[in-house]
Parts: C-alpha cells; structure tokens; sequence
C-alpha cells in the first residue's frame, strides 16, 4: 500500500485508515439506503469496502454491522475480500513463503499492511491463479545450464504438472521447460528407468 502514496509512511497510513474508520455518518439508515445495501451486499456481492464506496459517508465497519444486525445468520452473504497485485508482488510473495519466510516479515518485505491480504495471496498461488500467470512469463532466451537441466530432469521425476515445475524456474515459462525436456528426450540425454521416471543416461 505504502508503494501508491510514496510521502506517506506505513505506520502514518495506517493511523489515517484507523481514523477514518472510526468517522462517518451516525444517523438512521432510511429505507432506500437498506434496500441498496442488500442489494450491493446481496446480490452484487461486493465486499464492504465496495459498499463503502458507493455509500457515501458510511463506512466499512457501519455498513457491516448494521448488515449483521438487520438480517438473520441464513441469509447473510459472505465475500471474501479481493486483493489486486502485480504479477511480480505475486512472484515473489510465493517465493517468499517457500524459502519459509513468515507472514508478517513477507507483509513487510511487500509493503503489504495486511496479513490477511498476505493469506489471499498464498490462497491464490495454492488454487492454481498463480501459477497460470507464473507460466506465462516471458521465456528467457539464454541456454539451460547444467544445474537447470538436472533440476528439471528431478523435478519431472515427481510431478507431471508443469504448473507446478515452473515455479522452481525463476526465469523460465511452462512452455520453454516443456520444450527443453523433449529436446533432451530427442537427444538421447535422459532415458526411462525401470520404475518408470526419466533419468540422465549417465546415471541410468
């Protein structure tokens, strides 16, 4: 967050959050902004940050805890907040969680105040939205080493998803890895072993 305003700090952005959190408008919510917030709520399934925004003067936490108070348990909507982040905040928030940094050192690498937006961001690598945006990256145009070769040859050894290879791979797509492991398939360089996992000839 602290990216988009480049005068301000965290903590000051986030005393300004807490403050106008805490403001907004007291009076009696009428007919007509009841029935829009069910609406937006409801049927628009908007987050109340959405709902904020098109219900001047009211804030997140008005709108939710009226929302909570006016209408029974069974029929309350539930929408999970949505977090927009570059490709490379994405990148690297995965990254980072597989070297086993922890939640809150990855929020503050990031700039990132909230560790719930740091959870989305994992949930989103886990469900697959990641990994389809890591795969299209650019392909890298330098030769393959060594050491990505035989990464590539064990990693093929336990998981077929490319999906899934590819984020080993800091600069390398799912299409190019796809390619280079037939190459080396064409070449003669890995064969098949008896347990059914390709191997480089040397170690056959």
């Amino acid at each position: 967050m602290s990216s988009h305003f480049p005068e301000r700090t965290a903590k000051g952005l986030c005393a300004r959050h807490q403050k106008l959190a805490n403001e907004g408008d007291n009076s009696v919510f009428t007919a007509d902004q009841r029935a829009q917030l069910q609406h937006l709520r409801n049927e628009e399934r908007h987050t109340w940050v959405e709902v904020a925004m098109r219900m001047p003067n009211r804030t997140p936490q008005q709108l939710s805890s009226y929302y909570c108070r006016k209408t029974p348990l069974k029929d309350r909507v539930n929408v999970e907040p949505r977090y927009h982040h570059s490709k490379e905040t994405l990148d690297r928030a995965l990254r980072l969680r597989q070297e086993g940094v922890p939640l809150s050192d990855i929020a503050r690498r990031l700039s990132i105040v909230s560790t719930r937006a740091i959870r989305s961001l994992l949930s989103t690598a886990q469900s697959g939205v990641l990994r389809q945006i890591l795969s299209a990256r650019e392909p890298c145009t330098r030769r393959y080493t060594a050491e990505e070769d035989l990464a590539l040859v064990q990693l093929k050894a336990v998981t077929s998803a490319w999906d899934d290879i590819v984020l080993h791979f800091q600069e390398r797509s799912a299409s190019s890895l796809r390619n280079r492991f037939q190459r080396l398939k064409e070449q003669g360089d890995i064969v098949k072993g008896f347990d059914g996992t390709w191997k480089f000839l040397d170690n056959a």
